[in-house]
């Protein structure tokens, strides 16, 4: 798994054939020591002091990612479920039965993940709200700061809660963006499953009184059939969990620098 994460990072960081080697020679023979060394490479011709990378699920393997770098410290970024699969729905074809179910299904492991996660590395590793980010960038990011022993220094000479991503200005425009991509009845499922811990996260529920037209569907098409496919989503994440290699489970990672 971890060598085919590699393939595309020595692509992006374009070292020297000789230099691999060479380093590899001084310290253990593994894919966590090369992977380390490839990005301490590229944070050193980028004129970086660090490097960090981010990653779909990476909190998943939290256990093990610590475990090869002790020293690591790791946010969690996590958003409102119903603005998450909004944004899915507009990106890619996500509408469905069962589409709902499993954005729910990811979204509830996420979070039980993150809250264990927090409590067996409470000094490395940080929950964020997506929310809170692009609503106050400026405190957000000198909390993260803090979190990673790092002295907060600002970008540039704009306001302190205006920053840009990618050329563009980070902002609210998507927060609570669900409404108008969602149905009622997906509002209404996604709620019921995930009510404890919206609420415990400030997340708050959106009234979804439903017509008789979809509540009937709701309570005897909707429901039950959701909730079936995410018991299967479940068994076969855990299955994805336990046997990475035969399930065909990779870690699609971005290389950053700090």
């Amino acid at each position: 798994m971890m060598s085919k994460v590699l393939n595309h990072v020595i692509a992006e960081v374009h070292l020297n054939g000789k230099w691999i080697p060479v380093d590899l020679t001084l310290d253990q023979r593994t894919y966590e020591r090369l992977f380390a060394l490839l990005h301490a490479r590229y944070a050193e011709t980028m004129g970086k002091p660090r490097w960090g990378i981010q990653s779909v699920c990476l909190e998943y393997y939290a256990d093990h990612v610590l475990a090869a770098y002790p020293t690591a410290k790791m946010i969690h970024m996590i958003r409102d479920p119903r603005d998450r699969y909004a944004v899915q729905l507009v990106t890619r074809d996500s509408r469905g039965l069962r589409k709902a179910a499993t954005a729910t299904a990811n979204w509830l492991y996420s979070i039980k993940v993150a809250k264990r996660n927090q409590k067996r590395y409470p000094r490395q590793y940080k929950v964020v709200r997506y929310e809170t980010l692009v609503s106050h960038p400026g405190q957000t990011m000198r909390d993260i700061c803090a979190f990673l022993d790092e002295d907060h220094t600002p970008l540039t000479s704009a306001p302190e809660d205006t920053f840009r991503y990618k050329g563009e200005e980070i902002s609210t425009a998507f927060v609570g963006y669900f409404p108008r991509m969602m149905t009622a009845r997906e509002v209404a499922f996604m709620q019921a499953c995930a009510k404890r811990d919206m609420l415990a996260y400030g997340y708050e529920l959106e009234p979804t009184p439903l017509s008789l037209s979809d509540a009937l569907p709701f309570y005897v098409v909707d429901q039950p059939l959701n909730l079936a496919h995410m018991l299967s989503w479940r068994i076969w994440k855990a299955l994805e969990l336990r046997f990475p290699t035969r399930m065909g489970r990779m870690l699609p990672s971005r290389l950053t620098s700090a």
